[in-house]
């Protein structure tokens, strides 16, 4: 398998008192994502992992897209929608 052009880290953690990241949805939102990214034949070009905790808690929910190294914080990152147009687009600006 070749090296996916961009890869998306999302935070999934979930602590015992029910905060975390995942308590926001992420885990769910990275799970479809991947399958609709599977369905349409661009799973290997772009990837998408969930991750324990990034420690930015307080910017909460958090991901991160490589290779920009962009942080992608709050609603965007439960946002499947706004994710798979980070993936998919062209732009590298990190912006």
């Amino acid at each position: 398998m070749a090296f996916p052009k961009r890869q998306l880290f999302l935070c999934c953690n979930e602590n015992d008192d029910g905060s975390g990241c995942g308590a926001f949805g992420t885990d769910k939102a990275a799970k479809a994502l991947k399958e609709s990214l599977k369905a349409e034949g661009k799973w290997g070009e772009v990837r998408v992992t969930r991750t324990q905790c990034m420690g930015q808690c307080a910017r909460g929910p958090v991901g991160v897209l490589y290779p920009e190294g962009r942080w992608i914080m709050g609603e965007s990152a439960t946002d499947q929608q706004e994710l798979r147009e980070l993936l998919l687009s062209s732009d590298r600006s990190g912006g």
